[in-house]
């Protein structure tokens, strides 16, 4: 497990944003990052989850909360909302906005205090949710997934 912290919230985070590539799968790896972060006094009991509802890592910590009568707040992304900003496409379910992960990710960056991201540094969407807390200077605890092989941890300026 690798982590990428900045900065170290003063206080427990109260809304933790827990989000990642949708081909984020690993119970065990995100249930031990949770448990460090309990143990290290960085979310309690009282943390809410602000989740995005995508598969993955979205999901997975969405049915752990759920699963043990924790706070949870929901920001599914709406794919139909066409209003600005908007990139109008098409798939075989019709036309939808391209930019509603961003959306969502910007109102649940908005609403949290706080990102625990599962990365394989790859998925578009959760830079831009890391990029977006960090210009908002909230707490970042990245774990990167999916290495093939051992490399120097980058620190947060080589991931932007």
């Amino acid at each position: 497990m690798s982590f990428t912290i900045s900065p170290k919230s003063p206080t427990p985070i109260t809304k933790l944003i827990v989000a990642g590539g949708r081909g984020f799968s690993d119970k065990v790896l995100m249930r031990d990052t949770l448990s460090i972060l309990y143990k290290d006094g960085i979310i309690d009991t009282d943390t809410e989850l602000v989740c995005g509802m995508a598969k993955g890592a979205d999901i997975m910590a969405y049915d752990m909360f759920k699963a043990a009568e924790l706070k949870y707040k929901e920001f599914p992304a709406d794919w139909k909302d066409m209003s600005e900003p908007c990139i109008p496409k098409r798939n075989k379910f019709g036309m939808y906005n391209a930019n509603a992960g961003m959306k969502r990710n910007h109102a649940m960056g908005d609403y949290a205090d706080g990102l625990l991201l599962f990365w394989d540094f790859s998925s578009t969407g959760s830079k831009d949710m890391l990029t977006y807390m960090k210009w908002k200077d909230r707490p970042i605890y990245v774990v990167r997934y999916g290495l093939q092989f051992m490399a120097p941890q980058p620190t947060l300026d080589d991931l932007l």
